[in-house]
């Protein structure tokens, strides 16, 4: 895949083209998968029955040089088409996390995220390549054997 990259790239250039499709590499470049990282506060959230002053989110693109740290209302930014992928982790080593699922304005018709590993309790999915604007959606988690839901957003630009 790389390769075949690297060819298109260097015909482009030869050509004389490269002007030209300059942003059609680049949006290659942009179009890596969004990882978002949920870390819960298992003893928190299970003491006080609230989940939502009890979880941070991360996130990074692919190829970026750092996690972003962000509240429970994050908003995720992606562009149409690109992939999205989930993963639940607790504060504590002792206790441990499991999406059971997605649901929400998103989930109906802008990203249906499925998991695609049940051993490393990552679920991926990938925005509609028509899909514009903000989307709420709830995440449904366990631990502890308690079942707890919060809201971020998910901001896509179909641009």
């Amino acid at each position: 895949m790389h390769l075949r990259l690297l060819i298109f790239v260097l015909d482009i250039y030869r050509l004389g083209l490269w002007a030209v499709k300059r942003d059609l590499f680049l949006d290659v470049e942009i179009m890596g998968a969004v990882d978002v990282l949920i870390v819960i506060d298992t003893d928190g959230a299970a003491s006080s029955g609230n989940l939502r002053d009890n979880v941070s989110l991360v996130e990074m693109v692919d190829g970026a040089d750092s996690w972003s740290k962000r509240c429970c209302d994050l908003i995720t930014c992606c562009k149409a088409g690109q992939t999205v992928k989930w993963k639940a982790v607790p504060k504590s080593p002792e206790s441990a996390v499991e999406i059971l699922e997605f649901k929400g304005q998103m989930v109906q018709g802008v990203c249906k995220p499925i998991q695609k590993n049940i051993f490393t309790g990552i679920w991926e999915g990938q925005i509609d390549p028509s899909s514009n604007g903000r989307y709420q959606y709830s995440i449904d988690l366990v631990f502890d054997g308690i079942r707890m839901s919060f809201d971020p957003y998910i901001l896509v630009n179909k641009e």
